[in-house]
């Protein structure tokens, strides 16, 4: 019986394992080029902040064994809640083009590389 629950322990530390890499790979292809940095800085921060309080709610077994479960599955139904409110881009063009807030003309991600002088985005 103890290398059962091992065996099962060992699998639920792989599979949180793999979730936690998973969300690398998600975080990168969900976001559109240009804000690609800004969003997975806070997917990981928001997995980072999550494995950090789950440590902590472990203590509150003290009130009821049950009470970690319950707060477990709530803040899973709720992710999954805010998941079906995402866009659906499947055949669907995305630009790589952002509007900078004081130009008339589109500023493409890249341009800036394009043999432009430095001191091109101090107008901007």
């Amino acid at each position: 019986m103890p290398s059962l629950v091992t065996g099962l322990s060992l699998f639920g530390k792989i599979g949180v394992t793999a979730s936690f890499s998973l969300i690398f790979l998600v975080a990168i292809e969900m976001y559109p080029t240009v804000t690609r940095c800004m969003g997975f800085a806070v997917a990981v921060s928001s997995a980072s902040a999550g494995l950090m309080l789950s440590n902590t709610l472990d203590f509150l077994e003290k009130y009821h064994y049950t009470v970690p479960f319950v707060v477990y599955g709530a803040m899973m139904a709720s992710v999954g809640l805010v998941g079906l409110f995402f866009p659906e881009t499947i055949h669907c063009s995305l630009t790589n083009v952002q509007q900078c807030r004081h130009r008339k003309i589109p500023l493409q991600e890249g341009a800036r590389l394009v043999g432009r002088p430095s001191n091109h985005w101090d107008d901007c």
